[in-house]
């Protein structure tokens, strides 16, 4: 019955060979390397290995960053589409005060990426979502045995003010197979500072593929910005191909 099940789903895992080492959807850091501008190794038009394991639903912000892997740097996407109220719930000295300047250079490559999960053998980290390039996607090992969310945190070293996010879907993706039903139902975007949460907004993924949604933070001042991706189209991955973020 298993077999059945992974051939028909199609996507992530059709024609998947097995990787050899198990436990290779969800990989632990113990620390992330900071973006950089050069491209890392893409994924190509073939399709990955086969799963292993799902999303481990982390803790959210008390606890840091979720697991996984490390990022590089991300240029623009130019599609709108946010929709929703922020929720400001407050901030420590400098979250949308004095110190934070409106500002519209991309600031991705500055910080580190890491995710709850990756697909398979690491075929596609979370690096390929910060790469400049929609024909690259990370995807998730698919949500955990109760259905939570796939988590995706940005992380900088020196706090910042960020203006702007954009999440890019997978309609652009190298293997056409990947453009539709393997993105979310919704996302919630949340900005800290510290451990303490100054920003966040829900935001609507409905459609295949995956809307480019624009999410204007209001010149908010954080060290972190965390996605949680809830509603996997697929029951075994899910991702999105770029995220970028502006900001001074």
């Amino acid at each position: 019955m298993l077999v059945t099940a992974l051939l028909l789903s199609g996507g992530c895992a059709d024609g998947a060979e097995s990787p050899s080492d198990d436990g290779a959807g969800t990989t632990n850091l113990t620390s992330t390397a900071t973006a950089t501008a050069t491209d890392p190794a893409t994924a190509t038009a073939t399709d990955p290995g086969s799963t292993s394991g799902g999303d481990t639903a982390p803790e959210t912000a008390d606890t840091g960053e979720p697991d996984s892997t490390t990022g590089t740097g991300s240029e623009p996407t130019t599609s709108p589409g946010a929709t929703g109220d922020p929720t400001d719930t407050g901030s420590d000295s400098g979250g949308s005060g004095e110190d934070c300047q409106p500002g519209s250079n991309d600031v991705t490559a500055m910080g580190s990426v890491v995710a709850s999960s990756t697909f398979g053998d690491n075929e596609y980290p979370a690096a390929l979502s910060v790469d400049g390039d929609p024909a690259t996607s990370w995807f998730s090992a698919g949500p955990g045995p109760k259905g939570g969310p796939a988590r995706f945190a940005w992380t900088i070293e020196e706090p910042r003010c960020l203006s702007t996010l954009v999440l890019t879907g997978n309609g652009g993706h190298a293997n056409p197979d990947f453009h539709e039903q393997f993105g979310f139902e919704a996302v919630t975007v949340r900005v800290f500072l510290g451990e303490k949460a100054v920003f966040q907004m829900d935001e609507s993924l409905a459609g295949t593929p995956d809307p480019t949604v624009t999410v204007e933070l209001g010149e908010v001042f954080g060290d972190r910005v965390e996605l949680e991706l809830s509603g996997h189209e697929d029951p075994i991955c899910g991702g999105f191909a770029e995220l970028q973020l502006s900001g001074a």
